[in-house]
């Protein structure tokens, strides 16, 4: 492994380790699994908690919820498993190919990555890299042509080549804006975060109507521990699509002319007929600024802003152009 270019244009060369996960890991699909075949098990141990069992059956009954509990945990991971097989299944049924594993020549440098025995993905086609928990040497890096690609190599040496290219716009026609963005859907985020506050009020009321004999000490401190949990478990899976799984939803766009299109052609939007709508909305632990689009077809989507300097340029040119129909702030949902 070597670094061969100058360090005002970084590149990586070298032969490590590549495998191409394929599709996209369905993870609350993964989950839900895991808990459908763990939850048998869990009810079994709850069966077993009898607060008026003495003497030889209490026993048992403590022996029998932690077995239980273990059974459980051993059918959650036997859910991940078996997951993973019914995914292998349907895509070899779908006809897929099996996925890119080897180990093979990778370079990286201002003409892009290129993966001997897979192809070459121009900037353009790099969208994001996403780093592997616990692990200095595995990055994933999202293409448009390959899906997600897990490199094995050290992580410093690696994330700062894709760092300091992906910095710059992807290459547009003329001096017309590019971007790369996550795209999300702001409704079906803020019915996540409702959703959050509802069951956290179901589950307060619950505590509240079904065990009205617990002291005022006792039920303040359920209240202020279970009601915010319960919240919060809920708002991970919208924040998590705008954070520790963001990756897979960023996709580059460019700007030519009124027509703002993603560059795998999944969305083409006439900004003539449909203009751009500015948000920046705050609320409970999070703030978000974004534009809403309307494609020619299929439904409304959004873009997620930041510091980034071509998210700027394209705002710039949206507002020079009337192509934007201005800065609108919601409510503060806290």
């Amino acid at each position: 492994m070597n670094a061969s270019h100058p360090t005002d244009t970084p590149g990586f060369a070298g032969r490590i380790p590549v495998s191409q996960t394929g599709g996209e890991v369905q993870l609350f699909a993964m989950l839900g699994f895991s808990i459908l075949a763990a939850a048998p098990f869990f009810a079994g141990a709850v069966w077993c908690m009898d607060d008026n069992a003495t003497g030889w059956r209490a026993g048992l009954l403590v022996a029998g919820g932690l077995v239980m509990i273990v059974l459980a945990v051993v059918a959650m991971l036997a859910g991940f498993v078996g997951w993973m097989v019914v995914e292998a299944w349907w895509q070899r049924w779908r006809g897929h190919p099996e996925p890119f594993n080897q180990t093979t020549a990778v370079d990286i440098g201002p003409h892009g990555l290129s993966v001997e025995g897979l192809g070459h993905a121009s900037w353009r086609d790099v969208l994001a890299i996403e780093g592997v928990p616990d692990s200095d040497s595995h990055l994933i890096v999202h293409t448009r042509p390959f899906g997600k690609l897990l490199l094995q190599a050290p992580v410093d040496v690696l994330a700062p080549v894709f760092d300091r290219h992906l910095a710059r716009p992807p290459t547009a026609d003329g001096n017309e804006p590019a971007l790369r963005a996550i795209v999300f859907h702001w409704p079906g985020f803020l019915a996540w975060i409702w959703a959050g506050y509802a069951l956290a009020a179901g589950v307060a009321v619950a505590m509240l109507i079904g065990n009205p004999g617990a002291g005022t000490f006792k039920t303040l401190v359920a209240l202020g521990l279970l009601t915010p949990l319960t919240a919060w478990l809920v708002w991970w899976i919208p924040f998590g699509q705008l954070g520790a799984f963001s990756a897979k939803r960023v996709r580059a766009f460019e700007l030519g002319g009124t027509v703002l299109r993603c560059t795998d052609g999944h969305w083409t939007v006439d900004l003539r007929q449909h203009p751009a709508t500015h948000h920046h909305v705050r609320g409970l632990g999070y703030e978000i600024e974004f534009l809403t689009l309307r494609p020619r077809e299929g439904g409304r989507f959004d873009l997620v802003l930041g510091a980034d300097p071509s998210h700027h340029a394209l705002l710039a040119t949206l507002d020079e152009r009337g192509l934007l129909t201005g800065h609108e702030r919601r409510p503060v949902i806290d």
